[in-house]
């Protein structure tokens, strides 16, 4: 009884953890693809601005 009561205190201890690794992959995954459109858009603006030139 004492070791199921141990093993639920500790998946949810794990489920936190997990949670806020999830959390964490979500802000980078959504910094990165910010950061890659970025660099597009630039490059794209330089192109049309070359054409232009």
């Amino acid at each position: 009884m004492l070791g199921l009561d141990r093993n639920a205190g500790s998946s949810t201890a794990l489920s936190q953890r997990m949670r806020s690794n999830v959390s964490i992959a979500v802000a980078c995954s959504r910094f990165l693809l910010i950061d890659a459109l970025d660099k597009q858009m630039q490059s794209s603006l330089r192109a049309i601005s070359v054409g232009d030139g």
